[in-house]
């Protein structure tokens, strides 16, 4: 019994109560503050992924289904908008990466790969909405939500950069 109490203990007699005490012992006020941010902090990160999940998840499938080509060309407001919209394929083909990206984005596990899926049309809305459009805030909210989320999930981030190939 000696070796499992401890050198402290081994003369006393409360020495089972002392260890219950320290394993068992309500948690204070310090650990309970700790406890309480770690689950608000990943409650917000929680929220973050999947709000932007479902923003752009639900514009790329509503640009399925509202798909018209000459509506957009009729309501752009740019010369750059009617362009594209003249393509007739590049609405389709950004619905289809804001629809992948965002149930990607939806499961942590693939949430890379979202992030990775939307990381070009992020960059292009905020470019477009900072030359083109002057909505500035619209831009960085959307830039700064994908660079955050981003530093959130650098791990799963990391083997795109640190890819190494064995030889055999």
């Amino acid at each position: 019994m000696r070796g499992l109490i401890g050198a402290a203990d081994a003369g006393r007699d409360d020495a089972p109560a002392s260890i219950s005490r320290l394993f068992c012992a309500p948690l204070n006020s310090t650990v309970r503050r700790d406890l309480t941010m770690h689950k608000a902090q990943r409650f917000a990160w929680v929220a973050a992924r999947v709000i932007f999940a479902a923003w752009y998840f639900g514009v790329g499938v509503l640009g399925f289904f509202t798909n018209n080509q000459a509506k957009d060309i009729a309501n752009a407001t740019t010369d750059l908008e009617r362009v594209m919209a003249q393509t007739g394929f590049l609405n389709p083909l950004l619905c289809l990466c804001r629809s992948v990206g965002g149930a990607a984005l939806f499961l942590r596990p693939s949430a890379p790969l979202g992030l990775v899926v939307l990381a070009p049309l992020v960059i292009i809305i905020f470019c477009f909405h900072i030359f083109i459009t002057k909505d500035y805030w619209w831009g960085a909210l959307n830039l700064g939500l994908l660079i955050a989320l981003s530093w959130h999930f650098r791990e799963g981030l990391k083997p795109l950069w640190n890819y190494s190939r064995s030889e055999s």
